[in-house]
């Protein structure tokens, strides 16, 4: 009887420990594991907060730096040429207009294509492509030039923006509309 006595008191035990273990594997899948997962991810959290902080001040200086450049005097009123059409005499002097508009805003005109399709017909518009190349901030000037100065421009439609190599130089694209009158 001591040898059955032991045997049941061994499976209780047995039977008592395997429970304690479940309960212990329980507890820790379902409370310790997701913590840990939850602690990860804020661990990661922290560390891309801390990477975009970091960016910030390595680009703060930059910033600050355009900003300063950035200061001019505005008008508060933009004074727009009244409106003309360019008559159909004249679009060989488009080249030189441009041109003269460049050398003004310290760029650099690589070409002026005027689009041929619009040349011929009689929409009353002339697509024009310009390409030039120069500083960022001296291609604002020309934008602002462009609208003082050509009192036949209709629109821009595309502008296009690409570094030269890994210098400060920027090459830029427009197509402009310009207004040309009619061939009647």
């Amino acid at each position: 009887m001591n040898i059955n006595l032991k045997k049941n008191f061994s499976i209780k035990i047995l039977i008592f420990l395997i429970t304690f273990l479940v309960c212990i594997a329980v507890y820790f899948f379902s409370v310790i594991m997701p913590d840990q997962k939850k602690i990860k991810r804020l661990n990661e959290k922290a560390r891309i907060l801390q990477d975009r902080i970091d960016e910030n001040n390595i680009l703060s200086p930059l910033l600050n730096d355009i900003q300063q450049k950035n200061k001019f005097n505005i008008p508060d009123v933009l004074i727009f040429p009244q409106k003309t059409k360019l008559a159909n005499n004249n679009t060989n002097q488009i080249q030189s207009v441009f041109s003269k508009i460049a050398e003004i805003s310290n760029l650099k005109l690589e070409t002026v294509v005027p689009d041929v399709n619009t040349l011929i017909d009689d929409s009353g518009q002339l697509m024009v492509e310009v390409s030039l190349s120069g500083d960022f901030f001296d291609f604002r000037n020309f934008l602002v030039n462009l609208i003082n100065k050509i009192s036949f421009m209709e629109n821009i439609e595309q502008i296009q923006i690409k570094r030269i190599d890994q210098s400060k130089q920027l090459e830029f694209f427009l197509k402009i509309w310009l207004a040309k009158a009619s061939f009647k």
